[in-house]
């Protein structure tokens, strides 16, 4: 493998890591809005 084939997989993996993250924070955010709306 080529250094640029090596940055490129490190770019995707950190690219879906943080995509992940997002998407489980934006859920938490969803979830606790909806719990206060509840009360």
């Amino acid at each position: 493998m080529t250094n640029g084939q090596i940055a490129l997989l490190f770019l995707l993996l950190i690219g879906l890591i943080a995509f992940f993250t997002i998407g489980v924070w934006g859920i938490n955010r969803l979830k606790s809005t909806e719990d206060s709306q509840d009360e």
